[in-house]
């Protein structure tokens, strides 16, 4: 039981901390607070948006 109650807290936390990504992903570009979309993303992060094009770092994806 309390692996499954332990099991259960950890996903809460990994929701909790996907929706805190997204939340800044989405207030950044509305807001156009660049310095918070920034933190939506490693350093070294590699962003594929399809028709868009493809971005190294944290750079590229902000200055797109």
């Amino acid at each position: 039981m309390e692996h499954c109650m332990d099991q259960r807290l950890s996903e809460r936390d990994d929701w909790q901390g996907i929706s805190q990504v997204l939340l800044r992903f989405t207030s950044g570009i509305d807001r156009r607070d660049w310095a918070l979309f920034r933190t939506a993303f490693t350093d070294d992060c590699q962003v594929d948006l399809a028709d868009y094009g493809s971005f190294n770092g944290v750079d590229a994806i902000t200055e797109f």
